[in-house]
């Protein structure tokens, strides 16, 4: 089991290779995809995020990085247990 750590309110100019500076130095990507966040008004992005590590362990990740400044925006972090 992986955990996956969903990053809502980014600005649309982020790039899959900006998010990735940003969060690669904290813990080690296994998989990454940038989306429109069509459960918002206006226009946002998400990513989703797949990790190798505890569920508890990401959602401490989680608490952490919610309300950091991405672009201006301040984000909304959560964690989630994937199962493969």
């Amino acid at each position: 089991m992986a955990a996956t750590i969903v990053i809502r309110n980014l600005p649309d100019e982020a790039d899959e290779a900006q998010i990735r500076a940003t969060i690669a130095e904290t813990l080690s990507i296994e998989d990454l995809e940038l989306l429109p966040d069509k459960g918002t008004s206006g226009t946002k992005r998400l990513a989703i995020v797949q990790v190798d590590m505890p569920m508890h362990e990401a959602e401490q990740l989680a608490q952490r990085w919610n309300g950091r400044i991405i672009g201006g925006r301040p984000i909304q972090v959560a964690a989630t247990l994937f199962m493969h």
